[in-house]
């Protein structure tokens, strides 16, 4: 085999008609060696629709966050801090942060103009400043490793980039700067998402209120209506000039002029006197005329008495003005002249009008924190600990409201100098007095003294009293007072109001006598699943030590002003709360001894401790210090260590910031943190593609389309965007490494793993956060922009399409289809021919990554030096990979004593489509894209999702763009070179047998076909034999009923095809014999009805709003769109042949699998199709391939009928299984003679249908069970004429009854076989007409499940005996959570011996595959290229749940095939198993 011999064949397809023809060497000589192992194509459909991509919308949880904001005075600038004289004295946190403006607020300004919201205070320092508090430094030094920049003052600069002065804004300006950036978004701060519940409190003085309550962002707070001036677009008719032409015209063309002149002669005149005597003389005068005839005007003679040559008064005439007789006669004759004339149509243009419309604004919970913030003001001590209680009672919807409460003191005894002089003790009697002081004791912790009547005489304190430095007196000495600890009094404060911020609080945040809390909180009470996926928290910011007035915490933990308010906040839970044995308020240093800090960490607790909390929910606390002196570089006190352990203690961390940049910062990582939702995930499924090269090894790589569905509630995405991956196929898996381990494999347990290809670049790197499916593959391969190729500046990406834009046509001809392709240039905005297409060049110019906004003009645009960063491409969802090779060179060696064919010097390709539109061929060593095509009705239909994002497109996934959806196949035929390598492309070769030397030239083809799926209802056919230039070699448009050919641009009308669905059967290619001739076709099914008046899905004004048809789980179709198969020439795409309702009365509804073709006698043409249709029915096509020239001869029978008038019958979306078996002696299987063509059902278009995530209907009543149905199809096995093309037909099989019963057995009915160990009995006249296995049992084999639910979705695999069919189960959770995005439902493979269905001995192998819809892949087994073995996700996950597989925890892996064999010549061999 190191070299194949070119020969010539006879082609007869007549006893008479002997055609010789050009032999290639083509896919089918080498597959003698995988003929007979498989006997289904690769499976066809790897991802169902995007149903499974789920977010449950019932238990979607809600991120809550309120906002306690400090605004005490030194927040501030100093306003309202003056001296006893009025004078200012500081600038607070301008001076206090900065160094500047020290002293006063004099020289503090006002700045109006850099927001409307409201005016921002700073004070200005020059450029030259040597102050690093305005510059900017490194806390604590530039050379700690854990240092921090401490943001200086904003800089001023002029055009050039030059700081001309810095503004140091105060503390308060620069929290409205933070919220405002978080509010409204920036080019470097994300904008709040609408969903998160956002509130807004603020303490100062002696409390903390509400605001603004917590609410969704885009909550409307109020409406209101305004009258609006708009620009509309409004058509007009235009008279306009669109060219000239010539004509001939008869005109007047003067010759003469003929008049008197009344002349004086003899005159004499003189001076003074005038002119006497003379008399009057009539005189006759001329003219001619000299007739130019370029200007059509005349040129005249000067006047003459001499009359003209040829003069004639007899020619018409007309009065002309010369002379003084008023009788100037004009003569003219008549003449013919041409002249050009304009040529002008009325046009509909459009202009821009103003008109005025009333219009609803509405006001949002964003809008009105805008509007609160503007209004805030600093002033005013910081009451920490009762802001926190108040922001705790809002979110708990209970109150601060106290009246009386209790205070914890100790009776003085008496004072004095701590060495024993001045003494104070208390007068003896009644001395106590109503006056309570708090002090620090030495550890820190409060006291409060309550003082009494004392005397100055000489005292000895009790030995069992204890002391306790109070102060210092005048002279200079320490002064302590005495009390016995071991006798703590209490009292009863009714100040308790002054201290909370309740009856200021908004009126709307106030339910009766208790906050209203927020929704999003209460409604988590009785919804487990909200509760486990919300998060809720309270921003707590302030600038400053606690310096709140009250009474501080005894040391019970149980009294104080702190304690009352947090007790009263917990409501049902505050008669468990003390402030004792707090992780805070143990250290000693502190400002003031009523802090509460004791309190506040206890607080926190308890809000984090769903047992401690009457909501019952976690509520976390994120603490920010704000500003210099508290956390941002200042030093850190006791009261600042201990803010920063409240903010671990509530679990929402610490924050030290001084900038706006830091508050915006801080808030949207709480809230990330805070928000449980999980991202979108990245997904897909691998697929193995045959090897046209070398058919008898399957490559051991897998392509992996990888994207990441968008269905969240939020998302709006038209488009969902994918990359393709290559791996390894090892093990019975799919591994990044050729090293297999558990370490490697890309699908681990159900999750895609975040694992280089092979195909990316080591040399990227990228950001935390990153999806996986944007890492690697051929997305990081496109070559974006101009690049630079042989010191040219040329185009990165080999854009192609049959969009053709000639902008100097005139408009009704600028726009026409090239099928021989044009590529789109980087220049398009530039190009004369092209800059005028303002309709498409800014999504064009995306797919070359450029992102032009829409307010920029694309006409006359140079992209030249415009980076071209838009890095996207389009998911590959349905569309399967691939692969294409255009050369190399097939070799038989032995390996460990078996031959093996190998290749080597390949030239491979991968093709793929995606839902942008695009069919892209990449390089399959590189990923590297060799060229894209997108059709001229993707371009015309969803441009927008060539942008950025998907462009402007909102309408989410109920109307997702799909683009080039479909699966393609290939035809290639190879032609041997000299040394023996195969080729697509020419091959000159000797003449065998020739005696003079003479050569051929050989040629061979790769041509590729494919629909658009969900994308639409067209069919395209590429030439790809010169790979470098691709053309169309044909395009079926039903939209249209066209096909438009290379040979026929303008297209040849089908009637038919505009019943054609959309094109979601993938094309089979093979040999008819068409009319006596051996002809290369394309067979398809009917296609898809996803509603609309065309079938297309539906539309307003050509924008994708949605579909039904089949995509309601019991549409019942009338329309017969998609109805039949087409056969079209694989050559020019003329229709040939189609069958429908007129050839069987049953062919009315859609038809979508691939149409299962096969060659009886092996002589490569088709002599039967096998389909399924949507509404339970299956058919078979036979072809009579009489070789009659002047009919083609068929007959459709109908061998299945599943269907329900309802229109709830089980679906066949997927291809059929054909296997032929000559093994009824048997002694090791359940054999049989026949055929078996085997159908899978389920609802391919409503995967989760019968369960409670259905978006239609939510339980199994009323619906049909899904199955496997094997029908012995007895009416073609004989291998005589009457196989081929039977005369009679068994009646189309149905169901047997349950439980099975062998005694009725019936060839019209299929045999229910769950739970079966006895064969199917294989007989015409007194068997089984097949067999069906009911979808009714989960995975582990016991539990059962309702109709509907488990469905076959994937095409099933024969494989020496065995059959291999695919269950989705619907009901299991897969990868989701009730707390974001995952794959709802779980695969398994279950095996099937053929051809009776049953097992001998057992058998029964069930393989786990993991969540969402997967399909079974086959691959080379190890060891042996020639053998066949199944490949799964994830080989270490194959065994299910609960189930003991050996050997090594794994089902039983059966390989298939062997050492190579010729092809079988009896037809039944070919497909024997």
């Amino acid at each position: 085999m190191s070299e194949m011999k070119n020969v010539k064949i006879k082609n007869d397809m007549t006893s008479r008609q002997q055609d010789s023809v050009m032999s290639r060497f083509k896919v089918a000589t080498l597959s003698a060696a995988v003929t007979s192992l498989i006997c289904a194509s690769m499976p066809n459909t790897y991802a169902s629709d995007i149903e499974i991509y789920k977010v449950p919308e019932d238990s979607v949880g809600s991120t809550t966050l309120m906002m306690m904001l400090d605004l005490s005075g030194s927040m501030g600038y100093g306003l309202g801090y003056n001296d006893r004289d009025g004078n200012s004295y500081t600038s607070m946190s301008i001076q206090e942060d900065y160094d500047v403006c020290v002293g006063t607020y004099v020289n503090v300004q006002s700045d109006t103009t850099t927001t409307s919201y409201y005016t921002r205070y700073y004070c200005g320092v020059a450029a030259n400043t040597t102050n690093q508090k305005v510059t900017g430094y490194w806390y604590p030094s530039v050379t700690d490793p854990e240092r921090k920049w401490v943001a200086g003052c904003e800089a001023q600069k002029n055009a050039t980039g030059t700081v001309t002065g810095y503004r140091c804004y105060d503390r308060l300006t620069r929290l409205k700067d933070g919220l405002r950036q978080v509010l409204e978004g920036t080019a470097t701060v994300p904008r709040v998402n609408d969903r998160i519940i956002m509130g807004l409190a603020s303490f100062a003085g002696n409390n903390g209120f509400v605001r603004v309550p917590a609410r969704p962002l885009d909550e409307v707070i109020r409406s209101y209506k305004v009258m609006e001036t708009y620009w509309d677009t409004e058509q007009y008719q235009e008279l306009v000039q669109i060219d000239t032409r010539s004509e001939e015209y008869t005109f007047a063309k003067p010759r003469w002029r003929r008049f008197k002149n009344t002349e004086v002669e003899g005159q004499i005149c003189l001076p003074i006197v005038g002119c006497i005597l003379g008399s009057s003389v009539v005189k006759i005068y001329y003219q001619t005329c000299n007739w130019n005839a370029t200007n059509s005007v005349c040129n005249w003679t000067s006047r003459t008495e001499t009359k003209p040559s040829g003069f004639k008064d007899t020619l018409q005439s007309n009065v002309c003005n010369q002379g003084n007789n008023n009788d100037c006669r004009e003569f003219y004759e008549d003449a013919t002249g041409t002249r050009q004339v304009p040529i002008t149509e009325l046009q509909t243009k459009t202009r821009q009008v103003q008109k005025q419309r009333e219009v609803t604004k509405n006001v949002t919970q964003r809008d009105l924190l805008l509007e609160t913030i503007k209004d805030l003001q600093a002033n005013g001590g910081t009451p920490t600990p009762y802001a926190y209680a108040e922001a705790a009672a809002y979110l708990l919807g209970t109150n601060t409201s106290i009246g009386d409460y209790n205070i914890r003191f100790y009776q003085t005894l008496g004072n004095r100098r701590t060495n024993g002089t001045s003494n104070y003790p208390c007068m003896s009697g009644n001395s106590v007095i109503d006056t309570y002081r708090q002090y620090k004791k030495a550890d820190g912790s409060p006291i409060t003294i309550r003082w009494c009547n004392d005397e100055n005489k000489s005292w000895t304190p009790p030995t069992t009293a204890t002391s306790l430095i109070y102060g210092r007196d005048n002279g200079g000495y320490d002064r302590e007072l005495f009390y016995y600890a071991n006798d703590p009094k209490s009292a009863t404060a009714s100040d308790g109001a002054d201290y909370s911020g309740f009856s200021k609080s908004v009126s709307d945040s106030i339910l009766n006598s208790n906050y209203a809390a927020p929704v999003s909180i209460t409604s988590q009470k009785t919804n487990t699943a909200k509760r486990e996926c919300s998060g809720q928290g309270i921003y707590f910011l302030t600038d400053g030590q606690p310096q709140p007035g009250g009474w501080a915490v005894g040391d019970d933990g149980q009294s104080g002003t702190a304690y009352a308010m947090m007790k009263q906040a917990l409501g049902t839970k505050g008669s468990d709360f003390s402030c004792a044995a707090s992780p805070l308020g143990k250290r000693a240093d502190y400002d003031r001894p009523e802090n509460g800090w004791a309190c506040v960490g206890k607080l926190a607790q308890a809000l984090l401790d769903p047992a401690q909390n009457p909501t019952g929910l976690k509520i976390q606390t994120a603490v920010v210090g704000f500003g210099s002196s508290f956390g941002a570089g200042g030093v850190e006190s006791d009261d600042v260590k201990d803010a920063k352990d409240w903010g671990v203690v509530g679990d929402g961390g610490w924050i030290a910031g001084s900038s706006p940049e830091d508050v915006s910062d801080s808030i949207n990582k709480f809230i990330k943190q805070l928000n449980k939702d999980i991202p979108s995930m990245s997904t897909g499924s691998s697929t193995i593609p045959l090897d046209a090269l070398n058919p008898a090894v399957v490559q051991a790589y897998a392509y992996f389309p990888q994207f990441e569905p968008k269905v969240k509630p939020e998302d709006t995405h038209q488009i969902w965007f994918g990359n393709l991956k290559k791996y390894y196929v090892i093990n019975n898996g799919v591994y990044s490494s050729k090293t297999f381990s558990n370490d490697t494999v890309v699908v681990k347990q159900s999750k895609l793993q975040d694992l280089s290809d092979i195909w990316n670049n080591p040399n990227i790197s990228y950001p935390e956060g990153t999806a996986i499916f944007k890492k690697g593959g051929a997305l990081n391969q496109l070559s974006l922009g101009a690049v630079l190729a042989d010191e040219k500046v040329v185009t990165g990406r080999k854009l192609l399409t049959d969009y053709a834009y000639d902008g100097e046509k005139s408009a009704g001809e600028r726009v026409s289809k090239n099928l021989n392709l044009t590529q789109i240039q980087y220049t398009y905005t530039k190009d004369a021919k092209t800059k005028s297409d303002t309709t498409y060049a800014r999504a064009l110019m995306g797919l070359l990554g450029y992102v032009i906004p829409n307010n920029t003009a694309t006409e006359d645009l140079d992209l030249s030096s415009q980076a071209a960063n838009l890095r996207q491409m389009g998911s590959v969802y349905h569309s399967k990979p691939l692969l294409l090779t255009q050369s190399g060179k097939a070799e038989a060696t032995k390996v460990e004593g078996k031959v093996v064919i190998n290749s080597s010097n390949r030239d491979d390709y991968v093709l793929f489509g995606s839902t942008q539109g695009l069919l892209q061929v990449v390089d399959a060593d590189t990923g590297v894209e060799k060229f894209a095509f997108v059709p001229k009705e993707i371009i015309e239909g969803q441009s927008e999702t060539f942008k950025q994002d998907g462009g402007n497109l909102a309408a989410g996934k109920d109307a997702l763009y799909y683009g080039i959806d479909g699966e393609w196949a290939a035809h290639t035929d190879y032609v041997s070179k000299s040394d023996g390598s195969l080729t697509v492309g020419s091959a000159d070769r000797g003449i065998l047998g020739s005696v003079n030397n003479e050569t051929e030239t050989l040629t061979g083809k790769q041509w590729v076909y494919g629909g658009m799926r969900m994308g639409g209802r067209s069919y395209y056919a590429l030439d790809l034999t010169d790979i470098d230039k691709p053309k169309v070699k044909f395009h079926i448009d039903p939209s249209t009923g066209t096909v438009y050919s290379l040979d026929k641009p303008n297209g040849t009308k089908y009637a038919a095809l505009e019943k054609m669905g959309q094109s979601w059967s993938k094309p089979s290619i093979g040999y008819v014999n068409w009319k006596g001739q051996r002809k290369l076709v394309m067979i398809v099914g009917g296609g898809y009805d996803a509603g609309g008046d065309d079938g297309d899905g539906l539309k307003v004004n050509g924008i994708r709003t949605g579909y039904e048809g089949y995509e309601k789980y019991n549409y019942d179709q009338k329309n017969a769109v998609g109805a039949g198969v087409y056969m079209f020439d694989a050559d020019t795409g003329d229709l040939l042949w189609n069958t429908n309702s007129t050839s069987n009365a049953s062919l009315k509804y859609s038809v979508v699998s691939q149409i299962r073709t096969i060659d009886r006698n092996n002589d490569g043409v088709i002599d039967h199709l096998y389909f399924g249709d949507l509404a339970g029915q299956a058919f078979r096509v036979d072809f009579k391939n009489d070789g009659n020239k002047d009919s083609f001869t068929s007959q459709t029978t109908k061998v299945l009928d599943l269907h329900k008038s309802d229109g709830t019958s089980p679906r066949f979306y997927t291809l059929p299984v054909f296997t032929a078996h000559s093994s009824a002696g048997s002694t090791t299987m359940f054999g049989g003679n026949t055929v078996v063509v085997t159908f899978v059902s389920g609802n391919q278009s409503s995967p989760l249908l019968a369960t409670s995530d259905s978006p239609q209907k939510k339980d199994p009543t009323d619906l049909q069970f899904d199955g496997v149905y094997a029908i012995f199809d007895y009416d073609v096995y004989p291998s005589t004429k009457e196989g081929r093309y039977p005369t009679s037909a068994i009646a189309a099989r149905s169901l047997g009854g349950i439980p099975m019963n062998d005694t009725a057995m019936d060839k019209t009915k299929l045999r229910y076989i769950n739970g079966a160990t006895t064969a199917t009995a294989i007989n015409k006249d007194t068997g089984w007409g097949g067999w069906y296995y009911q979808f009714d049992t989960k995975i582990d084999g016991s539990t059962k499940k309702g109709a509907s639910v488990i469905k076959g979705l994937t095409t099933p695999i024969a494989m020496d005996g065995s059959l291999y069919v695919t269950q989705f189960d619907a009901s299991d959770n897969g990868t989701t959570s009730s707390c974001g995005a995952g794959v709802k439902g779980h695969s398994f493979s279950q095996r099937f011996c053929l051809p009776s269905g049953v097992c001998q001995g057992g058998g029964v192998y069930i393989y786990n595959l993991g969540s969402g819809i997967v399909t079974l892949n086959v691959g080379s087994a190890d060891g042996d290229p020639n053998a066949r073995s199944l490949v799964v996700p994830d080989p270490n996950d194959t065994c299910p749940a609960g189930q003991t597989c050996v050997p090594n925890g794994k089902p039983k892996f059966i390989t298939a095939g062997g050492p190579l064999h010729f092809i079988p010549n009896r037809w039944y061999e070919k497909y024997s198993q």
